[in-house]
């Protein structure tokens, strides 16, 4: 854990003083050129990821939880609310 702490600290520091964040025997932090990456993920030692929507998807499914699975009953409840809607909504138009 101080290894990483010292790194958070380079990288904080450097990012304040110069604008770009860099730490002794640390990869460069690259320049985000899409929407989603690429990315630093800040691991000892740190790595360079390409499209972070995956690792965010894992990280919420995992602190979510396991998931009950819905009944077959439940299943038809919720496409019958769905027709209701998109009915309503053709008789509108």
């Amino acid at each position: 854990h101080t290894q990483m702490a010292k790194i958070m600290v380079g990288l904080w520091t450097s990012f304040a003083i110069t604008g770009k964040p860099q730490a002794d025997n640390v990869m460069p932090w690259p320049t985000v050129s899409r929407p989603f990456g690429p990315y630093f993920r800040l691991v000892n030692p740190p790595e360079q990821k390409e499209y972070f929507v995956n690792e965010l998807t894992n990280s919420v499914e995992k602190a979510r939880g396991p998931r009950k699975p819905s009944s077959s009953s439940q299943t038809s409840e919720l496409l019958g609310h769905c027709n209701d809607l998109l009915l309503k909504r053709s008789n509108v138009n």
